[in-house]
C-alpha cells in the first residue's frame, strides 16, 4: 500500500484554535526498522500532534476565521522539525555512569537528573549565602530561610510535575501558559515569549565564569579588580563555545554535561565534609592559631542579632529561591525525556526530578552550615568571595585555595550555562514554531545535524547582548542584572500556581475524554496539593510585592560600590512584560488590520534523506510582512551565522 494517513494541524496565531483533518496522501511508506533506529516509532508523531491539539478547540472540517481566502498564498514558508535519535533520550543516569552501573534503568536517571542538577547548582550556592546573611544579619535566620527555600522548592516541584503529567510537551511553561490563559487570546503567551527571547538567561553565570577564569589564571586575590572588558570577553567566549557545541553534537553535549554535573556534586560533598571537620574544631596545619572564632563557636549565638527590615527578608528570600531555580528544567524538554512503561510513562521524569531536588536540598543546607561553621558573620559579610574565605579558614591562606575556589565556581557556571542553553534553545524553537517571532520559518528549522542550530543562534544573540549591557562598575549593578530574570519569572510562577489551584473547575485541565482533572503526584489527592500551591504562590507573591519597596542595596549587600536603586530590577523586568503586550497587540490586532494574516500548518511526512518521519511546518501568510524584506536582505548573513552553529 503506497498511501499513509497524514495528520494536519492548522492553528491560527490570533485565536490559538486548531483543527485536525485526516486526508489520504501519496507518500512513501515508512521503513519501520530504520524509523526505530532513529527513535521515531510507529504512532510517535501522531501522539505528539494529538497532544498538541488536545488543549485547543478542535472542530472537524470547520474552517478557521479568514483562513480559506489565503491558505495557498505564494508567501507561504516551510520549516522542518526532526525527532532525536533513538537511544539518546534523556533518562535516569548519565552515560558517563554506564561504566559503573550495568542496569539500563540506573543508567537512565542521571542524564535527566544532570540536566536539572546542572541548572540548579550554578553560582548561586557560592554567592547567595553571603547575600542572605548580609540581608538578615543572622546565621540562624539565614539557615531558616534556606530551609524555607527547600520547602518552597518542593511545593513548586509538585506543581511542575502536575503540569508535566498533564501536558508532556517540549516548551514547558510556554505551553502551560498558552493552554490555561486563553483570554485574552495568547496575551500571556506573548508576554512569556518576550521574557524568553529578550533575556538570554545565562548572563549572570557567564559573567561569573569570565571573572573566575581571570582570577584562577592569574592566581590573584578575589578583591583584585578585574578588567570588565576582559571579563565580558571570556563570558561571550563560553556562551559561544556552548552554543556551537550543542549545535554540532547533542551526544558530546550530554557526555560533557554529565561530567560537569558530577564535578559540581562532588565539590558540594567535599565542602560539606569540610564543614563537619570545621565543627569538630579541626583545621589545616597552615591555619593561623590566633584567628577569629572557628567551629561550633561560630554557631553558638546564631540568632543573637537579626535584621528588622521586612524588605531585606524579601531580598534574602528572592536570592534563596533564585539559587533553587532549575527544577522546572526537565519540563522544558519533556518530549526528549525517555518514557517509562505504558502504565507509568512519566516515571523517568518524576523520579529524576525528585531525586535531583532531594540531593540539592540536602547539599545546599550542608554547604551553608559549612560556611557558617568555619567563618564568622563579619568575615562573610566583608569577604568578596565566600568559598575562597572558607577554604582559607579550613586549610590556611594560600594561592592554591584561591585557585581551587575559582576553578570550582568556573565549573559550576559552565555546567549551568550548558543546561540553560540546552533547554532555552528548545523553548525558543517552540516559540518560533508557534509563529510568535519574526521570520519563524528560519528560527524553528532543525539543522542537518538534528539540533536546533538556528534557535541556538537566536539564544546566542540575545545572551551576548545581555552580557554586553550588564554594568560591571560595582557588584550591586551586576547583582540586580543577575536577578533580572527572577523578577519576571516570579509572575509566571504565580500564574501557574493559581491556575493549578483552580484546576478542578477549569475545563482546560480535563483530559481528552472530558474526565475531570485529578492530581497525579500524590495518592492523597487535591487536599495535599492545595496547601503546597498556596505556600508556593504566597512566597512568590511576597517576593514580588516587597521587591517594589525601597531597600538600599548599599546598606543591605554592598558597602563599597556605587548605590544602585533596588527598583531597577523590578521596573526593568516589567518593561519586558510590557514589550510583550505591545508585541501581542502588533501581531494580533494591528497587522491584521493592515491585511496581514498568519497561521501554521503541521503535517507528518516521510523524509527519504534521513529515512524517518518528520514534521513539516507550513507558515501560511496572506502577504509578506515588512520584516520579511529585511530578512531577504540579511538572509545570506544569517545563513553564514547558521553555518557556525551546526548547519551544512
Amino acid at each position: 500500500m503506497d498511501t499513509e494517513t497524514e495528520i494536519y494541524v492548522i492553528e491560527s496565531r490570533k485565536t490559538g484554535q486548531a483543527r485536525k483533518t485526516l486526508v489520504q496522501s501519496h507518500i512513501a511508506p515508512v521503513d519501520t526498522e530504520l524509523s526505530n533506529d532513529y527513535g521515531c516509532s510507529q504512532g510517535h508523531l501522531e501522539s505528539i500532534l494529538d497532544s498538541k491539539c488536545a488543549s485547543h478547540e478542535i472542530s472537524n472540517g470547520a474552517p478557521l476565521e479568514g483562513h480559506e481566502d489565503w491558505r495557498y498564498s505564494k508567501h507561504d514558508r516551510h520549516a522542518v522539525l526532526a525527532p532525536i535519535k533513538k537511544g539518546t533520550e534523556l533518562g535516569y543516569f548519565s552515560t558517563m555512569s554506564a561504566t559503573l552501573y550495568t542496569s539500563p534503568d540506573i543508567q537512565l536517571i542521571c542524564t535527566n537528573s544532570n540536566l536539572i542538577l546542572n541548572k540548579i547548582v550554578g553560582t548561586g550556592i557560592f554567592v547567595s549565602p553571603a547575600v542572605v546573611l548580609n540581608a538578615t544579619n543572622s546565621k540562624g535566620v539565614s539557615l531558616l530561610l534556606w530551609l524555607s527555600g527547600c520547602f518552597i522548592t518542593w511545593a513548586g516541584l509538585f506543581i511542575y510535575l502536575e503540569y508535566g503529567f498533564r501536558w508532556p510537551l517540549t516548551g514547558g511553561e510556554l505551553y502551560y501558559i498558552d493552554k490555561v490563559y486563553t483570554r485574552p487570546a495568547r496575551l500571556f503567551t506573548y508576554m512569556f515569549a518576550s521574557m524568553f527571547v529578550l533575556i538570554g538567561g545565562v548572563q549572570a553565570n557567564a559573567l561569573t565564569f569570565g571573572r573566575e577564569v581571570i582570577i584562577a589564571s592569574l592566581g590573584s586575590h578575589p578583591e583584585t579588580p578585574v578588567d570588565p572588558r576582559l571579563q565580558k570577553f571570556f563570558a561571550v567566549m563560553v556562551v559561544t563555545f556552548v552554543c556551537q557545541l550543542q549545535a554540532y553534537s547533542r551526544f558530546i553535549y550530554v557526555r560533557l554535561s554529565n561530567i560537569l554535573a558530577l564535578s559540581k556534586i562532588s565539590s558540594l560533598v567535599v565542602i560539606s565534609i569540610c564543614g563537619f571537620v570545621a565543627l569538630g574544631g579541626i583545621r589545616g596545619s597552615n591555619s593561623a592559631i590566633n584567628e577569629t572564632s572557628y567551629g561550633r563557636a561560630n554557631l553558638a549565638d546564631a540568632f543573637k542579632t537579626r535584621s528588622s527590615s521586612l524588605d531585606q527578608y524579601s531580598l534574602a528570600l528572592l536570592n534563596v529561591m533564585r539559587a533553587f531555580l532549575g527544577y522546572e528544567n526537565a519540563n522544558l524538554v519533556l518530549e526528549e525525556v525517555k518514557k517509562g512503561p505504558s502504565h507509568d510513562e512519566r516515571r523517568t521524569f518524576r523520579r529524576s526530578v525528585i531525586f535531583s531536588v532531594m540531593i540539592v536540598c540536602f547539599l545546599y543546607l550542608m554547604t551553608n552550615v559549612a560556611f557558617f561553621a568555619a567563618c564568622t558573620t563579619d568575615e562573610i559579610k566583608s569577604s568578596p568571595e565566600t568559598l575562597t574565605l572558607f577554604l582559607e579558614k579550613v586549610f590556611g591562606p594560600s594561592r592554591h585555595a584561591q585557585t581551587a575556589a575559582s576553578t570550582v565556581i568556573c565549573l559550576s557556571a559552565a555546567g549551568a550555562i550548558m543546561s540553560l542553553t540546552f533547554a532555552y534553545a528548545r523553548v525558543k524553537q517552540e516559540i518560533a514554531r508557534m509563529g510568535l517571532v519574526p521570520v519563524p520559518q528560519y528560527w524553528s528549522e532543525t539543522s542537518q545535524r538534528r539540533t536546533p542550530a538556528r534557535a541556538l543562534l537566536l539564544h546566542w544573540i540575545f545572551s551576548v547582548i545581555c552580557i554586553l549591557i550588564t554594568p560591571l562598575d560595582g557588584p550591586s549593578g551586576f547583582r540586580l542584572m543577575s536577578t533580572f530574570y527572577s523578577y519576571i519569572h516570579t509572575w509566571f510562577s504565580i500564574l501557574l500556581g493559581g491556575a493549578l489551584l483552580l484546576a478542578p473547575v477549569l475545563s482546560c485541565f480535563r483530559d481528552e475524554n472530558g474526565a475531570p482533572w485529578t492530581p497525579k503526584t500524590s495518592k492523597l489527592g487535591y487536599w495535599l496539593l492545595a496547601p503546597l500551591i498556596i505556600v508556593y504562590v504566597s512566597a512568590n507573591a511576597f517576593v514580588l510585592i516587597m521587591s517594589f519597596y525601597h531597600h538600599d542595596t548599599q546598606d543591605g549587600v554592598d558597602r563599597t560600590s556605587q548605590i544602585v536603586s533596588s527598583l531597577i530590577g523590578p521596573i526593568a523586568g516589567h518593561c519586558v512584560l510590557a514589550f510583550g503586550v505591545l508585541w501581542w497587540a502588533w501581531d494580533l490586532y494591528i497587522l491584521p488590520r493592515l491585511g496581514y494574516h498568519f497561521a501554521t500548518e503541521e503535517k507528518k511526512v516521510y523524509d527519504p534523506k534521513w529515512g524517518i518521519e518528520i514534521l513539516d511546518i507550513r507558515y501560511i501568510r496572506s502577504l509578506e510582512p515588512p520584516v520579511a524584506y529585511v530578512y531577504h536582505f540579511l538572509g545570506p548573513i544569517l545563513d553564514r551565522c547558521s553555518a557556525l552553529f551546526g548547519e551544512k
